[in-house]
């Protein structure tokens, strides 16, 4: 167990180190409880749009104008190393540098193109070693009025 420095001292409201851990405490749980609620009225955001998007964003404004909710569905990619490895390999250097980083993210716009120009082997090689998947979908309160 590691050695704690005790203190004795007090702020000039009178707290001290116990009365700041439980405000610290109740602030956490305060901050806890909001972001379930602000999860839930999402999820209620989310049912009453409709919103379902592969990739990409939509604004929705109420029948007033008076609020607009911009909805955002990032999708992410993710590299299975070795198959990159081997695709690297088949596509060559000079393509594989453009598309992909040397950290093995994707460059989507690059990536996309090229897709784009060269469906066949994109579909038979590069998707090999990539998977896709949903990121969480953003909220973002724009306006409101009143």
């Amino acid at each position: 167990m590691t050695s704690a420095t005790v203190i004795t001292r007090t702020l000039d409201d009178g707290s001290t180190l116990l009365d700041l851990a439980r405000r610290l405490d109740e602030a956490r749980a305060a901050e806890s409880a909001a972001k379930e609620k602000r999860e839930g009225v999402e999820r209620l955001v989310l049912a009453l749009t409709e919103f379902e998007k592969a990739k990409g964003s939509e604004a929705f404004v109420d029948v007033g104008g008076t609020c607009k909710l911009v909805l955002n569905q990032p999708v992410r990619v993710s590299v299975d190393e070795r198959e990159w490895a081997l695709v690297k390999k088949d596509l060559g250097r000079s393509v594989a540098s453009k598309i992909m980083r040397t950290t093995n993210a994707v460059e989507a716009k690059a990536m996309a193109a090229w897709a784009a120009e060269n469906p066949d082997e994109y579909a038979t090689v590069v998707s090999r070693c990539l998977s896709s998947k949903p990121g969480k979908v953003s909220v973002k309160l724009e306006k409101v009025t009143a």
